[in-house]
């Protein structure tokens, strides 16, 4: 979530299971061949991404706040952790954060 957020890019959800997830560029249709598989590691619990293929041929320069995968839960993991350091922390600060 956050690679495709990092880099203004989006996905679709092709394949997820408890144990694997299978995605792909929402704009396959026009040339995009991104893929991405990732598993769920038993020993630690923890996702790895098993493989990335092609490149993302549809990024952009800047992040729009249009973003489908930008919502209040992704926003909320952004800024807990300045919010819990100080609680009175500047709403324009947590913007600035949130852009960058």
């Amino acid at each position: 979530m956050q690679y495709s957020l990092k880099l203004s890019v989006d996905y679709k959800v092709m394949k997820s299971t408890q144990s694997l997830y299978i995605g792909e560029c929402w704009k396959v249709e026009i040339g995009c061949n991104w893929h991405v598989r990732a598993v769920l590691m038993q020993q630690n619990q923890m996702w790895t991404i098993r493989k990335i293929e092609g490149s993302h041929t549809c990024t952009v320069a800047r992040m729009s706040q249009n973003h489908r995968k930008l919502d209040a839960k992704i926003i909320c993991n952004c800024i807990m952790p300045s919010v819990k350091d100080m609680s009175t922390i500047p709403i324009s600060v947590l913007i600035v954060n949130m852009q960058a």
